[in-house]
């Protein structure tokens, strides 16, 4: 009996995949479980993954929904990392200004000498945050071709790469000036 033809009782037979019928391309299809979800063919197989149906309205018939593998958190930690790294950095800005304006000319060195050697490790988790930041910024322009979030992930990596540039720039200027 060859795929496709009938027993005697006009019941169908199993057919198998084969170069007479190979199996559908891997993409979102309808749920039969579920209506009104599409599940995620692998080209061999089902997946666990689910999906509420395309709105058919909105893009026609040839719309063909793209496989994201969840969401963008590289790009997400690259928004955090940036935030609390300038936070620190403007924190301990505020504290060197607050200081040069309190103290006067007959403070103690020791003093000074420990504020100073506080901030500069304030600085230091200020900048080792902002450059991760900007190391999760790259690998989250990288993963938005599958996840999206390109604009959060380039947004991050350019104000992180700002603000490392700026305290950089501080930091030549208040070495080179007297």
């Amino acid at each position: 009996m060859t795929p496709g033809e009938h027993l005697h009782d006009d019941t169908p037979t199993e057919v198998a995949a084969g170069p007479a019928h190979p199996l559908p391309p891997l993409g979102w299809y309808p749920d039969p479980q579920t209506p009104g979800r599409e599940r995620w063919w692998s080209g061999a197989e089902w997946t666990r993954y689910t999906a509420r149906d395309a709105n058919k309205g909105l893009f026609g018939a040839a719309y063909e929904r793209a496989f994201r593998g969840g969401a963008n958190t590289a790009a997400r930690w690259a928004r955090v990392l940036g935030f609390v790294g300038l936070i620190i950095l403007l924190f301990t800005l505020l504290v060197i200004v607050f200081i040069g304006q309190t103290l006067d000319e007959g403070s103690p060195v020791a003093f000074l000498s420990t504020y100073i050697s506080g901030l500069f490790g304030l600085v230091v988790v200020g900048l080792i945050l902002m450059l991760a930041s900007i190391v999760f910024g790259a690998l989250g322009i990288r993963d938005s071709r599958t996840k999206g979030g390109f604009a959060l992930a380039l947004n991050s990596l350019l104000a992180d790469v700002a603000v490392v540039l700026m305290v950089g720039a501080l930091a030549v200027l208040v070495i080179l000036l007297p």
